[in-house]
């Protein structure tokens, strides 16, 4: 990689002649030489001036059709509904959310199968299965695009909550950012793990760590599916 387009096009000649001398063969129609700043590549678009990992328009339009044919027949074949899962895990690369919305899916799936191997079986789609479908029909063209590095993380944050109250400090730092209350009554009446997740969002909203806009936060994924899903 190189700013200038003709020092590109050098290394690139460069390489080649090094690999030839060296006795293994290029495969020049499937290869690029030419100094690019966009490339498709296996179905993604990678993106080197937005820095970002994109998905094609053909497959783009290929989760938008198979999102609608799922939700329009409400009884599908498990293998058609494996295949949309795979095709949804394939994109992680390109959509940042992806992870997020596939997950009643496959529950749909096994509970389909009830231990079977048989994947012509029909299953019917649950009402969470249909959420999932509609976000992917809704949401594949805005969230089309994942950024190659992440951001990276500006603050970190500890918490932790009982049944009494919560507590949550900033760690890493020397400002010693920190909150904590015991809950109110209506509060109360949550789970713990309502109460973990809740002690999150204090300490968010805390003014002075609002004005970052990365932070790290470690937790249980099925505790933050089901509160933030």
């Amino acid at each position: 990689m190189n700013q200038d387009r003709a020092v590109c096009a050098q290394n690139a000649d460069i390489l080649t002649q090094t690999i030839e001398y060296l006795g293994f063969l290029v495969n020049h129609s499937k290869s690029v030489l030419v100094p690019c700043q966009k490339i498709v590549c296996f179905g993604f678009c990678i993106d080197s001036v937005e820095f970002k990992v994109f998905l094609t328009e053909e497959k783009v339009q290929k989760i938008l059709t198979k999102a609608e044919v799922l939700m329009e027949k409400g009884v599908v074949v498990i293998r058609e509904l494996a295949s949309f899962i795979g095709l949804i895990i394939s994109v992680f690369f390109a959509v940042f959310e992806a992870k997020l919305h596939y997950r009643d899916l496959e529950r749909n799936k096994i509970l389909g199968l009830n231990g079977s191997t048989d994947f012509d079986k029909e299953v019917a789609l649950s009402e969470s299965s249909l959420q999932e479908l509609r976000w992917w029909s809704q949401n594949i063209v805005a969230k089309n695009g994942k950024l190659i590095r992440p951001i990276p993380v500006t603050v970190k944050c500890r918490t932790d909550a009982s049944l009494e109250g919560y507590g949550g400090i900033e760690i890493d730092s020397d400002r010693h950012v920190h909150v904590n209350s015991r809950w109110s009554y209506e509060e109360s009446q949550h789970s713990i793990n309502f109460f973990r997740v809740a002690s999150n969002f204090f300490m968010f909203f805390k003014p002075c760590i609002m004005m970052y806009v990365v932070l790290v936060l470690k937790y249980s994924l099925i505790t933050l599916l089901l509160y933030l899903h």
